[in-house]
């Protein structure tokens, strides 16, 4: 464009959120400063090319038309604006000056909307001396800008694909990198090794500082049971949990940035605790994909953790059920060996009695033995 209009300098702004704005691009001739390299060290430089509101603050030039008034009227839909002599145009000294600091002596501005936003301006300058700008001139400028914001809307369309099919994938492999982390929390029924493996996994799958789990008592008092931290960080078992208050703005989605977030870990319906993650360094905007995952975290834990009641419930009952077999197996054997004794004095006694009777017939008649050993 510089070569084709002949011009000293061709120049790409663009505008930032809040109406302040920079050189992006630029081509000039030799022997004219370079915008973008003095614009880094000079605070007059990245000031707009339209009309000009300038406050003098401490000697320091600062031209605040387009940000005060948004865009003014190249943001109302103006397509162009030209000026053949910056001296003999009736601007004020103070837009002269930041003119001069471009450098210009006549320039032609052309706007540049990527869809219905107006995202920069395109500026022609002729600094050696006036310029008449013909109408063919501007033309070409405003179908270079129409192309130029064409080609912005569809790289930003590229880009957002690009960021829409890089969060997929990182979505894809998050929801991988879950399956093996429910598998390896149903892997054990200790209650210790599911709180281990749970906290240091999730905070590798989020790529936080610190993961723990707090659980509540009856009285709703409780404290951390396990965490997984980075190495820097003091462990949190054994502390009481606290949850910071949201520090810094809103984004659009009217998310805030957080220290932690947290789920409810349920078991059964009754809440047995929270999950929490920790960004310690600094707060985070956290991500619904981020929240979600936790949840279903949350949701496993929960699972997990009925099951190692189950299981507990079930080897005590094992335990008592054993100890109550064997209780009936010793009072067996005792009142079988109770049943033997008493045959056995039984059989004693029948066989006393069995011995007692000839016994009795021969002590009954000793009397009469002797008296017939006598007699012969």
């Amino acid at each position: 464009m510089q070569q084709l209009l002949n011009a000293d300098r061709v120049a790409i702004f663009r505008f930032n959120d809040d109406w302040s704005g920079e050189f992006m691009a630029e081509s000039v001739t030799e022997g004219w400063v370079q915008l973008i390299q003095e614009q880094k060290e000079n605070p007059k430089i990245p000031a707009n090319v339209s009309k000009c509101s300038v406050r003098h603050l401490q000697n320091t030039l600062t031209d605040t038309y387009l940000q005060e008034t948004e865009g003014g009227d190249f943001a109302k839909g103006l397509i162009y604006r030209t000026c053949n002599d910056i001296y003999n145009s009736g601007f004020s000294d103070c837009y002269i000056e930041v003119l001069e600091s471009y450098q210009a002596r006549a320039y032609a501005i052309v706007a540049i909307y990527q869809g219905k936003k107006l995202w920069g301006l395109l500026a022609a300058f002729q600094n050696s001396a006036p310029r008449e700008w013909e109408a063919a001139e501007i033309e070409l400028l405003a179908q270079i800008g129409v192309q130029l914001g064409v080609a912005l809307q569809q790289a930003e369309y590229v880009k957002q694909v690009q960021t829409q099919a890089a969060e997929l994938a990182k979505a894809t492999e998050r929801q991988k990198a879950l399956s093996i982390t429910i598998d390896r929390i149903r892997q054990s029924l200790d209650i210790n090794t599911i709180f281990q493996t749970t906290t240091q996994e999730v905070r590798q799958l989020l790529e936080v500082e610190r993961v723990a789990i707090y659980r509540f008592y009856p009285d709703w008092s409780g404290e951390f049971v396990a965490d997984s931290i980075i190495d820097e960080w003091t462990p949190m078992v054994q502390t009481p949990l606290a949850i910071n208050p949201a520090i810094g703005k809103p984004t659009n989605a009217g998310k805030l940035p957080r220290n932690e977030t947290f789920v409810p870990i349920l078991q059964g319906e009754k809440l047995w605790g929270l999950l929490v993650a920790y960004q310690n360094s600094s707060p985070r905007y956290w991500q619904d994909e981020e929240i979600n995952l936790l949840a279903q975290v949350g949701v496993q834990l929960g699972i997990a953790l009925q099951q190692a009641e189950l299981l507990e419930k079930t080897r005590t009952q094992t335990e008592e059920l054993t100890k109550t077999l064997q209780e009936l197996k010793q009072t067996q054997v005792q009142m079988i060996q109770g049943e033997k004794m008493a045959s056995l004095g039984q059989l004693v006694a029948g066989i006393a009695h069995e011995i007692n009777n000839p016994v009795n017939f021969i002590f009954g008649n000793l009397t009469h033995v002797d008296e017939y050993a006598k007699a012969c």
